[in-house]
């Protein structure tokens, strides 16, 4: 029996953007919309938590290997790491990796998970989005200032 109890204070506290260094603190299977099989990972760090998701789908499989060994999985460990099997997947519950969090560029109100590496790596500096070359440069008038 699911009880309501449990669920009290679940909602709402999520990652601000920025790095965080973060404690794995659950996994679970889950079906994209297109049917392909994938693994959600909670993240956590300070109280607030964050969700990363990996689709399991042979072609970006480098993804999760890439976000294993970030986590300190060795070659052996990733040797091991069964993608179809839960278990590969819970025992990912309590290691610590350090993530960067940034905009949803779907809906700005929300963050997603865009950059990950090892927790005892100094963090790089946040990336800064430059300012789109202007396409066309309009000649402007010496004399007054006003473009053509």
């Amino acid at each position: 029996m699911r009880k309501l109890i449990d669920y009290e204070g679940e909602g709402g506290k999520w990652l601000t953007n920025g790095w965080h260094t973060v404690t794995i603190k659950d996994a679970r299977l889950f079906q994209y919309n297109s049917g392909s099989d994938g693994v959600e990972f909670e993240l956590a760090a300070s109280g607030a938590k964050q969700k990363i998701a990996f689709c399991l789908v042979d072609t970006i499989l480098w993804r999760l290997a890439d976000f294993c060994k970030a986590c300190g999985l060795t070659k052996a460990e990733l040797n091991g790491y069964d993608v179809d099997n839960m278990s590969s997947h819970r025992a990912m519950i309590g290691r610590k990796v350090s993530v960067e969090v940034i905009p949803d560029p779907r809906d700005s109100k929300y963050g997603i998970v865009d950059d990950w590496q090892p927790a005892d790596e100094k963090h790089p500096p946040p990336r800064r989005t430059p300012e789109p070359p202007s396409r066309f440069v309009e000649p402007i008038d010496e004399k007054d200032g006003i473009p053509f």
